[in-house]
């Protein structure tokens, strides 16, 4: 089930027509309340792809930290779930903001064992969204590397 979510909300069919809000309100009245149920890293996922539905993106980043909040006992959700917050914030042109939190997020990563693959992909990834916005060559070719 948790594959057919993210299937589901990964759509672009859902920013095609309605009102525009319709990833929101099933997120809301379905997905929110399964996060016990689901795998935290694919609810972290499919929580960061239904983050796409806010137009304000400091509401979208409020909406991950609630998410984070939720799945605070995961720490690797809580890890994609900031990670995605400070993309967020790379957005909003906080590049200050977004460097000091994503080291922030890479020395406490460094400090637990047994991280997914994939909090370490997406940490590198916004790493190197972050220098090429900085025209950082050497390190955006570091970091996606």
């Amino acid at each position: 089930m948790s594959d057919c979510l993210l299937t589901y909300c990964a759509s672009t069919e859902f920013d095609k027509g309605g009102e525009g809000n319709e990833l929101k309100i099933f997120y809301e009245k379905l997905i929110q309340t399964l996060h016990q149920k689901m795998n935290p890293l694919k609810y972290a996922r499919v929580t960061i792809l239904c983050s796409r539905c806010f137009e304000d993106i400091e509401e979208a980043i409020e909406f991950l930290e609630a998410a984070k909040t939720r799945m605070a006992k995961f720490k690797d959700a809580c890890f994609l779930l900031e990670i995605s917050g400070a993309d967020k914030k790379l957005s909003l042109g906080k590049h200050h903001d977004c460097f000091e939190q994503l080291n922030d997020i890479k020395q406490r990563i460094e400090q637990v064992a047994d991280v997914d693959p994939r909090v370490f992909s997406s940490l590198a990834n916004v790493y190197g969204l972050y220098y090429k916005r900085k025209d950082d060559h050497e390190n955006y070719f570091k970091s996606m590397l």
